[in-house]
């Protein structure tokens, strides 16, 4: 996530208007505005609201959890390139970041993205990063 998303992002969480983050960052309201639909693009989501909510949920319940990637990665057999993907996709980075950070193409990543949501049998970032953050897989 970029800084000025990020800025964005808890600008829109504190309350503020679309109007009122473009007059603080110095921008036009409809940069403001692609920076809000990338954002409900990360985050799966489609209001303001539903962003908000998602957001004030990982602040409460997000007791850091370093192993519970690792966890996942052994309790569903995931390739080590999987566990790479997954590490980053629970973190909330978007294709094209991982794609970078991997240096590996956005369709190797959508393909590894693919497979792990089959894997963990979820269907959105969403359902992974509120599995990474559960207790981990039960035995």
């Amino acid at each position: 996530m970029s800084e000025q998303e990020s800025t964005v992002l808890a600008l829109f969480v504190e309350g503020r208007t679309i109007p009122r983050i473009a007059q603080e960052l110095y921008l036009s309201q409809s940069a403001v505005k692609y920076h809000a639909q990338k954002l409900y693009r990360r985050f799966e989501v489609h209001s303001r609201s539903e962003l908000c909510e998602v957001v004030a949920r990982l602040r409460h319940e997000r007791p850091e959890r370093p192993d519970a990637e690792s966890e996942l990665a052994q309790a569903y057999d995931l390739t080590a390139r999987e566990r790479e993907v997954l590490a980053r996709l629970a973190r909330g980075l978007s294709i094209t970041e991982m794609a970078s950070d991997l240096n590996i193409s956005e369709n190797t990543v959508k393909t590894h993205v693919k497979r792990i949501y089959g894997k963990l049998g979820v269907h959105s970032k969403q359902e992974v990063i509120d599995l990474a953050q559960s207790s981990g897989p039960t035995a």
